[in-house]
């Protein structure tokens, strides 16, 4: 059945960040399966920002929050300068109190003028959170603008390890039960933290359901060559994800590597591993056609999945997920099912082992159907 759907986020779907890829995948599989699709977000006014991955979905209108060319900044949402040390002080601050990020101030915006059209679905998706909560205001003074509401999370709100909210730990359990309530359904990118609501809030069991991340589908697939990289892409906080391993283990076979991303450790370049702050989209891509095996470590604790564990599932390539964490027995089955991963333990003796082992087999590898974006988002509208 053909839907009409509204996508929602709070931070603007053309900036280069890990949650617009996981959205991009599920709004082109939407639109690959003849979903009429429309979009409410800030308008995005930092070209710096710009991945340059969203001109060709064919979307059918694009909303504003608070109109056309107004600047996000309002909200802290844009800047294209690194924060400064008070700057980091101050935004850590805040997040050890609050209960949403800064964009939850859009909703101010908000009015039953926002959108002039009535959907079968409206989606909102986090991160940030706060597209909830602009959801949340949208049906409250437009309450026929949508039949359903499905909230699409992609960290949780209990247990996120990339905030720091302790000190407003009852707030939050209080609101994660009060907005998980108003969805019709809840959707989840990992299976540990869907059950691990349903195990807290019972009486939402029935809302909560689990689906992995959708790749954005690729024009053309890079063959392999000899000499390529194997690279690691994506921010590395030792506490919450340890690449050490990985590279004492690149650094023992002398693979040519490149690691990209942000981080509170220094890892030394050599001749053969190049180390980058994180990139913008251009400039990743270089790197990207040029890998051939992609690396993923797993967080040290949570239930969460790195996102970057399924982006590049269609290029043919190898990946490999280096197992962490509490949950990386549970992980390894649910990989295992896949067939398309190499898997390993985040220690040394067993990544440089599993990568002799991917570059003996030298293999390529199809994209399981249920990785595929249009089996995804068929299945994310039948919740």
């Amino acid at each position: 059945m053909i839907m009409k759907i509204l996508f929602i986020t709070s931070y603007p779907l053309e900036y280069n960040t890990s949650a617009n890829i996981r959205n991009l995948g599920l709004l082109g599989g939407l639109l690959k399966n003849g979903n009429e699709v429309s979009t409410l977000s800030p308008y995005p006014n930092n070209r710096s920002f710009f991945s340059g991955k969203l001109s060709s979905l064919p979307f059918k209108k694009r909303y504003w929050i608070g109109g056309e060319g107004d600047n996000e900044d309002s909200a802290g949402t844009s800047s294209n300068k690194r924060p400064g040390k008070i700057k980091k002080i101050l935004e850590g601050a805040y997040s050890s109190i609050a209960v949403y990020d800064r964009r939850s101030w859009l909703k101010r915006l908000i009015t039953n003028n926002s959108v002039d059209e009535d959907f079968d679905i409206v989606i909102s998706s986090s991160d940030p959170k706060s597209a909830h909560v602009l959801a949340e205001k949208l049906i409250k003074v437009r309450p026929t603008v949508c039949k359903r509401w499905i909230q699409y999370w992609g960290d949780p709100f209990i247990g996120d390890i990339t905030i720091n909210s302790s000190l407003n730990s009852v707030l939050i359990k209080r609101e994660e039960k009060r907005i998980l309530g108003k969805s019709s359904k809840s959707v989840f990118v990992s299976p540990f933290t869907a059950e691990d609501i349903k195990c807290r809030l019972p009486q939402l069991k029935d809302k909560i359901e689990f689906i992995p991340i959708p790749y954005i589908e690729k024009k053309n697939r890079v063959e392999l060559q000899e000499g390529t990289l194997i690279s690691y892409l994506g921010n590395y906080t030792v506490s919450r994800r340890d690449i050490r391993p990985l590279v004492n283990a690149i650094n023992d076979l002398q693979l040519p590597a490149a690691i990209v991303g942000d981080s509170d450790i220094k890892i030394e370049e050599n001749e053969h591993l190049i180390v980058r702050e994180r990139m913008n989209g251009s400039e990743l891509e270089e790197i990207t056609n040029k890998t051939r095996v992609f690396v993923c470590v797993c967080n040290t604790q949570g239930t969460q999945i790195p996102g970057k564990v399924y982006h590049y599932v269609d290029t043919g390539k190898p990946i490999l997920i280096i197992l962490d964490g509490d949950y990386s027995e549970q992980m390894k089955d649910f990989f295992e099912s896949f067939k398309r991963f190499y898997l390993c333990n985040n220690n040394e003796k067993d990544i440089k082992e599993t990568l002799e082992l991917i570059n003996k087999e030298n293999k390529t590898f199809d994209v399981p159907d249920s990785l595929k974006p249009e089996k995804i988002a068929e299945k994310f509208v039948s919740f």
